[in-house]
């Protein structure tokens, strides 16, 4: 009997602790969606909920999908809004993707849109792009010896100055393959390659 209550008086904390946890991670999944709204512009509240239900269906489907943390996806959407995909169809697109560049490239969706945002907007392409995008950065990645985490945080660097070449991704990704294939970190090769 003395056990028994000793489980039951454990599963009870256990409940309390679950229960807390599941209401905070709702709360700030909550305040994302209020965040990302407030990129998206003036409209009226009837219009702004509709969205926000939308907004909240379709990451939870990613989520669910990909495996990856809502807080994860809830910061890259308002990373690809921010970055100037607001239209509903273009941050989707962009959003999925990122969401399979993470899965794939081992980091987060967060990283993964920012590269993403990154690169289409310095080379000057749309959503319709991102999956092309997407792959030459994953073949970067399997080609060179860096990361995706690696490649977010200098590839912002050397993509204009590659624009302002006439150097597409396909050029920079093998030439960032290249160099850090031969040992050159992605920080160095970045710069090199600028």
């Amino acid at each position: 009997g003395g056990a028994v209550r000793a489980v039951g008086k454990a599963a009870s904390i256990t409940g309390v602790g679950i229960g807390a946890l599941s209401t905070k991670m709702a709360g700030d999944f909550q305040k994302s969606l209020l965040e990302i709204s407030t990129l998206m512009g003036d409209m009226p509240v009837d219009s702004l909920n509709i969205k926000l239900k939308r907004m909240s269906s379709e990451l939870r489907s990613v989520s669910a999908s990909s495996g990856l943390a809502l807080d994860s996806l809830s910061k890259a959407r308002y990373d690809i809004v921010s970055a100037g995909f607001s239209e509903a169809a273009d941050s989707a697109a962009v959003l999925d993707a990122s969401a399979r560049l993470a899965f794939g490239g081992v980091t987060s969706a967060a990283e993964a849109a920012d590269l993403l945002t990154t690169s289409l907007n310095a080379l000057g392409l749309d959503a319709d792009n991102v999956n092309q995008v997407s792959d030459e950065l994953f073949m970067t990645v399997k080609l060179g010896k860096t990361t995706m985490t690696e490649l977010a945080a200098s590839m912002g660097q050397v993509l204009p100055f590659a624009k302002g070449m006439g150097m597409d991704l396909k050029g920079v990704g093998a030439s960032m393959a290249t160099l850090t294939a031969s040992g050159i970190s992605t920080a160095q090769a970045t710069t090199s390659l600028r």
